[in-house]
């Protein structure tokens, strides 16, 4: 069955992808003249577009233009998330030495470890029943909040370090790391409670084998793809031919967002893996 679009459902799609650019850019050009980082004030103009403010005063006219094509809006939401950890990736240090990997797995313990007993005791404190939704599992809310307090947004970090022109640095590249790692641990909390609130059992094997899937894309990300790419290149072989890199790194995106997504490992994860595995071609027509 083929889907259409209506003239009208175009026009208010390209209305709201419209007032969010104005409102981001806006937003972040005042906020960078309050030496602020960018990325806050394009956060902050979504909020003001969003049901918390526009939303709420003007709640006919937010469900007009948003809500009505919330799908599409989604879509080009994960295209710009995707593109964005991407360009992070391409663009972090890729040598660690053996100070940056001590400093990263302490990182990872402190970053990890404080924040979820933190996490778990505080839901001890409220009254969670009013938060429960129609799967009434409470184990299940516990562990949600409980990420939400420890969780990184590597997003938002990978925009502050592009937008203050140091992502090439080595705190930006041990911050990333540490997230990376960090959040890898954390989206298996995510599937633990997807599962606890879906009514499936939650088993040792089965959170061993997303903990395996992750550590193994970022394994071919780190090891197996330079260590291939060195070979294609000793070589000599032109593989790609003259004007279609541009197609091969998309191409490269693509496999690994769909793999990610496979796997049921978070798509922005295989973006940014996509991203360090070009970042590993020394050709200058990739750089």
């Amino acid at each position: 069955m083929a889907i259409t679009i209506e003239n009208l459902e175009l026009a208010r799609f390209f209305l709201a992808i419209s007032l969010l650019l104005v409102s981001a850019h806006v937003s972040g050009y005042l906020f960078t003249k309050l030496r602020m980082p960018k990325v806050v004030g394009e956060i902050f103009g979504g909020l003001l577009l969003g049901p918390t403010l526009f939303g709420y005063f003007f709640p006919e006219l937010y469900n007009r233009i948003f809500l009505a094509e919330g799908k599409l809006l989604a879509i080009v939401y994960w295209l710009g998330l995707v593109l964005l950890m991407f360009t992070s990736g391409f663009e972090l240090q890729r040598k660690f030495d053996k100070s940056d990997k001590k400093t990263i797995l302490w990182l990872v313990i402190g970053s990890t470890i404080f924040p979820l007993l933190f996490g778990w005791l505080a839901t001890s404190f409220f009254d969670l029943s009013k938060l429960i939704g129609t799967a009434s599992n409470i184990l299940a809310l516990k562990l949600i909040i409980v990420v939400s307090i420890a969780i990184t947004s590597i997003p938002v970090l990978s925009k502050i370090f592009i937008d203050l022109n140091i992502i090439k640095t080595r705190f930006a590249k041990i911050v990333l790391s540490t997230a990376t790692f960090h959040d890898v641990v954390l989206w298996v909390f995510v599937a633990a409670a997807t599962a606890l609130a879906s009514g499936a059992s939650v088993s040792i094997v089965t959170v061993s084998v997303h903990v395996i899937i992750s550590l193994a894309l970022f394994a071919i990300a780190l090891v197996l793809a330079p260590r291939l790419i060195k070979f294609v290149d000793n070589l000599r072989l032109n593989l790609i031919p003259k004007n279609y890199e541009a197609g091969f790194i998309i191409f490269i995106l693509l496999v690994f967002v769909v793999v990610a997504s496979y796997f049921d490992v978070n798509v922005v994860f295989g973006a940014f893996l996509a991203g360090i595995v070009v970042g590993f071609i020394r050709n200058p027509k990739f750089q």
